[in-house]
This record gives C-alpha cells, sequence and structure tokens, in this order.
C-alpha cells in the first residue's frame, strides 16, 4: 500500500505480511478511500486466515471470521470494508465441501484478486462514461479525493479527469481541497 499519511512529501510503499498492520493502516488513515479501504481489507482477511495456520475447514472458517471482525473495527463507517469482508466470508461458505484448507486459502485469494480487478475495472468504467460528458479544454474543479489515492486505478470523480488528459483533452483542473492528512 502507498503510505498516504507521507504524502506529498514522500512516496512510501508498505508490504503487510499481518492483518493486524492492516487494520492498523486502515486505522491510521495509511490507507484511504472506500474503495482502497475495501481492497486492503480483503487482502487483510486473506492474510489473517493463512497467518492463523488452520488445520481444517472449521478452523478456517474461524479464523477468517475472527479475522474480519478485527478488521471490521479499523473504520467501523467504511461501507466498502464491510462489503469486502462479508464478500470474503461468502467465498469460504461456497468452497466446495471436499476442499482442503490450501484450496479454500487458495479461493480466498482469488476473491480478493477479483475485489481488486473489479474496481479497477468499475472505475475505468466510470472514467469512460464521465468523460463521454466532457469536452476537450474545460475548466474542471475537484474537491476531496477521489482519484487513485482513494481506489485502486482511476479513481472516481478524477477518474474522467486522468482518461481525458491521457486522450490529450488537455483539461484546465482546479483542485480547491485535497485533504492531506
Amino acid at each position: 500500500l502507498l503510505d498516504q499519511t507521507k504524502l506529498p512529501f514522500e512516496e512510501i510503499w508498505v508490504d503487510f505480511t499481518d492483518y493486524r498492520l492492516v487494520a492498523q493502516a486502515i486505522r491510521t488513515l495509511l490507507v484511504r478511500g472506500a474503495p482502497a479501504i475495501g481492497v486492503a481489507a480483503a487482502y487483510g482477511a486473506w492474510l489473517g486466515a493463512r497467518e492463523k495456520n488452520p488445520q481444517s475447514p472449521q478452523e478456517l472458517e474461524k479464523a477468517l471470521g475472527e479475522t474480519c471482525a478485527y478488521l471490521k473495527t479499523s473504520r467501523p463507517t467504511a461501507v466498502n470494508l464491510a462489503w469486502a469482508l462479508s464478500r470474503m466470508e461468502k467465498c469460504l461458505a461456497a468452497c466446495p465441501h471436499e476442499w482442503d484448507v490450501s484450496a479454500r486459502l487458495d479461493a480466498l485469494l482469488r476473491e480478493a484478486d477479483s475485489i481488486l480487478q473489479e474496481d479497477e475495472e468499475q472505475n475505468l468504467c466510470i472514467a469512460r462514461h464521465g468523460l463521454s460528458l466532457l469536452q476537450p479544454g474545460m475548466g474542471l474543479l475537484t474537491h476531496c479525493n477521489a482519484g487513485e489515492l482513494a481506489t485502486s486505478r482511476w479513481g472516481t470523480a478524477l477518474g474522467p479527469i486522468l482518461l481525458g488528459q491521457q486522450e490529450g483533452y488537455g483539461f484546465h483542473v482546479y483542485a480547491d481541497e485535497t485533504r492531506p492528512l
């Protein structure tokens, strides 16, 4: 994750191998933006389930439940956080009965990857749709962080601006607030 607490003066990327540190990253605003929080939480859920070293599917279910409950406390009002964790729990519940712990952990990792990929795709769709409403050279005002920092790619409200600039629209962008930590 990009440590947003260090911006704009430093660009520091942090690797996480412990779900408790992912929760702390969410809690301390190292990662911000609803979509980004959801993606981080999904990977945190997988990390926690794996870290607890379950030996049976029942132990894995318990480990994931405990991990998700802990992660939910990191930002209780974050809608994407609860949504992503619920999706991870549903993924595990949908695993075929005959799958062992390793196969179920693989399914959880694939689900976290899917949450990431779907966020990227949704944001690109938002960017394309938003760009269809804009004209080259327009002046645009942004407010708050709705760009790539808040999502996995493109951003939501800033997505059309980024895509337009990439396609040569030459917008004049005014940022009245960036909400640095």
